[in-house]
């Protein structure tokens, strides 16, 4: 996770402090390059937390957690973030502006969500469920189905 919030704030320095020059890699109109220059500060931001959440969506999907990371995600992003981003750009007339923010608002109930689930998690626990699964496969492996059986009544 250091790693990640580390490599957001990089990223989000070399974007700010060339703000300026990025818009002229793409074209002349100095209108565009202008309104590149405005965006990239919210482009930075959504860097950021799409950094965050994709490690934390990671220890999810790492962790068997694909129901309640898909919960997380719809909510996020189809009652959250993408209204959010209409109402913002279209009805409110923030443009990309407000597009922009409509998917950082949803990158951050993410990230936040996920970062929950994840300090609630009991580690020990998960780390003893993922043993048994390893047991169970090398057991398996060797053809044994009755020691397997076991387990999973010992488990229960």
């Amino acid at each position: 996770m250091f790693m990640a919030i580390a490599q957001g704030f990089l990223i989000a320095a070399i974007t700010v402090s060339l703000r300026s020059l990025w818009g002229h890699v793409y074209t002349k109109d100095i209108d565009v390059i202008r309104r590149i220059a405005s965006l990239m500060p919210v482009l930075a931001l959504s860097s950021f937390w799409d950094g965050i959440q994709s490690v934390l969506s990671g220890i999810a999907r790492g962790s068997g957690w694909q129901k309640s990371g898909s919960v997380i995600n719809f909510a996020a992003y189809y009652i959250l973030g993408i209204p959010l981003a209409i109402v913002l750009g279209f009805v409110l007339h923030l443009k990309s502006m407000g597009l922009w923010l409509g998917l950082i608002s949803a990158l951050a109930v993410q990230a936040i969500n996920f970062t929950i689930l994840t300090m609630r998690t009991n580690w020990e626990h998960e780390a003893m469920q993922a043993a048994i699964r390893i047991q169970k496969q090398m057991i398996v492996t060797e053809g044994s189905r009755d020691v397997v059986e076991a387990l999973e009544r010992e488990k229960a």
